[in-house]
C-alpha cells in the first residue's frame, strides 16, 4: 500500500499524521518506509531524531525515510516492490511530487483544520482530487479532519468542518485528531503519541487507524490483534 498525507494546505498537520501512521504500522510487524516529500524536510528530521531517541534507550521501533522530489512516480513503484507500505509526506502545495505521488497512490488523506482558511482551499483539492483519481482510478481519498479543539463548545465547528468537506464530495473519516499537546512534546525528542504516554491522544489515533484501514484486512487483523490501545 502506497498512502499519501498531503494538502495544498499548510500548517494542517500533515507530517505529524504521516509519522503517526508510519510508526503504528511499523508496532505492528510491517515492513514500512516513510517517504519526506516535503522542502521542509519536516519527517526526514524527525526520523532522524528518532534514531538517536531509541539509540538513547528510549522506546520504539526505528522508521526508514528517504527523501524524494519532482517526478517521484518511477522510485515509488520500486519502493512498493520492497516494502509491505509506504507513507508519504507531501509539500503543501500544488506540486510535481504531490500530483505523481497521487498518481500511484492507493490511499491519500487530506488533513484539514476545522478552520475557515482550511476549507476555503476546498474548491482547489476537489479539482486537483478529481485529475487524480481520472488518472488513477483505484485512489481512495479520505479526509481528516485535525488538530481539532477539545472544548465542548467548540464541537459545532468540528461538525460544520466535516459537513462543508462531505458537501464539496470528499469522504471524511467520523473519527478526527483533538489538538493535545501529546503530538508536539513528542514531536521534539523524535518519538511518537504512540510512545509519548497520552491516553486521551492514544485513543484518538487508535480510533482514526481503526476507521481508515478498517477495508484493509491485513492491517485491520493486525490491529484487532494488539487490542484497542496498540
Amino acid at each position: 500500500m502506497i498512502l499519501l498525507v498531503g494538502n495544498i494546505k499548510g500548517g494542517t498537520g500533515k507530517s505529524t499524521v504521516a509519522q503517526t501512521l508510519a510508526v503504528i504500522l511499523r508496532m505492528l510487524g510491517f515492513d514500512v518506509l516513510l517517504i519526506d516529500a516535503d522542502p521542509q524536510l519536516t519527517s526526514s528530521d524527525w526520523a532522524a531524531e528518532r534514531v538517536s531517541f531509541i539509540e538513547a534507550g528510549g522506546k520504539g521501533v526505528s522508521v526508514p525515510c528517504a527523501i524524494l522530489r519532482g517526478e517521484i512516480s518511477t522510485p515509488l513503484n520500486d519502493f512498493k516492490k520492497r516494502y509491505d507500505h509506504i507513507i508519504i509526506d507531501v509539500g503543501a502545495s500544488d506540486s510535481v511530487a504531490l500530483r505523481h505521488s497521487m498518481a500511484v497512490a492507493d490511499y491519500m488523506v487530506l488533513p484539514f483544520r476545522p478552520k475557515r482558511r482550511d476549507l476555503k482551499t476546498l474548491p482547489k483539492v476537489v479539482e486537483v482530487v478529481n485529475l487524480a483519481q481520472a488518472l488513477n482510478p483505484g485512489l481512495k481519498v479520505r479526509a481528516l479532519v485535525n488538530q481539532c479543539p477539545s472544548l465542548p463548545n467548540r464541537v459545532s465547528r468540528i461538525l460544520t468542518a466535516k459537513d462543508t468537506i462531505r458537501a464539496w464530495g470528499i469522504p471524511t473519516l467520523d473519527n478526527v485528531l483533538f489538538d493535545r499537546q501529546a503530538y508536539d512534546d513528542a514531536d521534539e525528542d523524535g518519538s511518537s503519541v504512540w510512545e509519548f504516554t497520552d491516553p486521551k491522544a492514544i485513543e484518538d489515533a487508535t480510533a482514526m487507524v481503526h476507521e481508515l484501514w478498517a477495508n484493509e484486512p491485513s492491517i485491520h487483523a493486525a490491529l484487532q490483534r494488539v487490542g484497542a490501545q496498540a
